[in-house]
């Protein structure tokens, strides 16, 4: 089975993404962190089938979740150490710009929570925030985006956290979303997650 280095790039080769003059294997040394991370983030932000990375290089699209349990992977597989972070949040008004048609009232009835992911990522043993949620058209709505990725410099995130955790990984992507639906019970009321599922539904084309 081809690795997920491998996937991603023949994927993205295949979708005119990358330069025809790269090389599968500048993607394996550290020059190949920027290249991950800005393929990911350019993924449309649109839930997958499911959450496995090789769905989410197959599909070319993931959310939050779905986005960084791929470049944790990815990573991984270069052999750095990541760890997968959650935070407690409210949606930016900004947001409401992407909805599609029939679903703008959705802003003005209520503040919309999430549990949003990202990771830490460890470059000889100091630690950096990579946020790759955002495709970098968003900026033009205002919404935080990241136009490079820098050694060292943490990602802007894409919202502002109320209270951050370490989502364990023990159970990988199962055990991650187990987690994050009981971070979510435990942080907002049922109406509050309602309007959640409502709007995310609509922003991420599975509503």
């Amino acid at each position: 089975m081809r690795s997920l280095i491998e996937q991603i790039y023949r994927e993205a080769r295949r979708r005119g993404h990358l330069d025809p003059s790269l090389e599968l294997e500048s993607l394996r040394g550290s020059e190949g962190l920027a290249t991950l991370f800005e393929l990911v983030r350019e993924m449309p932000y649109l839930r997958a089938l499911d959450r496995e990375p090789s769905t989410t290089i197959r599909e070319w699209r993931g959310t939050c979740s779905g986005k960084h349990y791929l470049l944790k992977a990815l990573y991984e597989e270069l052999g750095y150490r990541t760890e997968l972070l959650a935070c407690t949040t409210w949606v930016r008004p900004e947001l409401g710009a992407l909805l599609p048609e029939g679903h703008e009232s959705l802003m003005a009835e209520g503040p919309i929570p999430d549990l949003h992911n990202y990771l830490r990522l460890y470059i000889e043993g100091a630690g950096q925030l990579i946020d790759a949620t955002a495709p970098l058209w968003w900026g033009e709505y205002g919404i935080p985006v990241n136009p490079e990725f820098v050694v060292g410099v943490d990602s802007v995130l894409l919202f502002d956290p109320l209270e951050e955790f370490e989502v364990p990984w023990t159970d990988g992507i199962e055990g991650a979303q187990r987690y994050k639906d009981q971070l979510l019970r435990e942080h907002f009321s049922p109406a509050e997650l309602e309007r959640r599922t409502r709007f995310f539904g609509a922003l991420a084309g599975f509503g």
